[in-house]
């Protein structure tokens, strides 16, 4: 058994038989016999054992210069070139569309805005603007107003230290008039610090003493400290007893 001849066939086609024998498991090797062209095809064929060879018969063209190696570079880079111009394509296509939609989101809502103020009527539209206006001014200048006028709590004393209480007040005046009530004052006359005796008489460094304990003096009344009095109310009385000193000891104590 044997395979179809192929001396025919390269004859016709100009190539180059290294063998014409046809027998099963024979390889032929084949080339163009002009130098200048290139084979196109497997370059050998082995007869298989269907009495068939193993691809078709080559063929010869003119040659572009280029190896196997190169044109195979060159595809795959023509293949990459190709899908980053599909990439761009399809990007470029779904910015469009999606600009196309805000723009028409846009010309949406300008159209319903154009369509609300046809509906209005010029005048009417001009005084609510002035009065969302009004009412704005209006509430700034409340709020400051009222920041200005912020109303404290202050710890009040008496001299004595022995009646305490406290008062919501936003000025001097007012801690003196409402703590001299609380406190049953008769004629009171300024405001001292209770821990050192520093006077507050200004509404600035009233509103920077807030949270600290403040007294309130009549017009004969002095501010002592704390631990003084403190001292005297400690001692003993032994000053007298039955309207003499006791002892040469008590007279060395006092």
């Amino acid at each position: 058994m044997e395979c179809k001849s192929l001396t025919d066939g390269a004859k016709n086609a100009s190539l180059i038989l290294s063998s014409t024998d046809s027998t099963i498991n024979t390889t032929v090797t084949i080339t163009c016999s002009d130098s200048s062209q290139r084979l196109v095809g497997w370059p050998s064929l082995t007869c298989l054992t269907n009495s068939k060879w193993s691809s078709s018969l080559p063929y010869c063209t003119e040659n572009d210069g280029f190896t196997e190696r190169e044109r195979l570079i060159l595809s795959v880079m023509g293949s990459i070139l190709l899908v980053i111009l599909l990439t761009g394509l399809v990007i470029f296509y779904c910015w469009c569309i999606k600009r196309r939609k805000h723009k028409q989101k846009q010309e949406t809502l300008l159209a319903r805005t154009m369509h609300r103020i046809s509906l209005r009527d010029p005048l009417d539209e001009l005084t609510r603007r002035e009065s969302r206006r009004s009412y704005g001014e209006q509430s700034a200048s409340e709020y400051y107003t009222e920041i200005s006028t912020k109303r404290n709590m202050f710890k009040i004393w008496t001299v004595d230290r022995n009646t305490k209480t406290f008062t919501f007040a936003s000025d001097v005046q007012e801690v003196l008039d409402k703590g001299a009530t609380k406190l049953g004052l008769m004629n009171p006359s300024r405001l001292v610090l209770e821990d050192d005796g520093t006077e507050i008489d200004c509404d600035e460094a009233l509103q920077a003493c807030a949270g600290k304990v403040i007294m309130i003096l009549e017009k004969n009344d002095r501010w002592e400290p704390k631990d003084i009095l403190l001292n005297v109310e400690s001692l003993p009385d032994i000053s007298q007893q039955n309207g003499k000193l006791r002892t040469s000891t008590d007279i060395a104590y006092l």
